[in-house]
């Protein structure tokens, strides 16, 4: 199955990776429990970190 990340790469405007980013951090925030139900608190913590700073990034951008 393919991940919402994956999809977003195939399907967004060639060039455009806010909308591949933004894609992602929607993923991954709607993730988050399952995230750490499978791999733990500590990986589940690193991604959304990872996110927090991808949006600011993105937003500064």
């Amino acid at each position: 199955m393919q991940s919402a990340c994956e999809a977003a790469n195939e399907s967004s405007v060639p060039g455009s990776t806010t909308h591949r980013s933004l894609a992602c951090i929607v993923a991954s925030i709607q993730n988050l429990a399952q995230i750490e139900s499978a791999y733990g608190t500590a990986t589940a913590l690193t991604v959304r970190h990872v996110v927090y700073v991808t949006d600011r990034r993105i937003g500064a951008s």
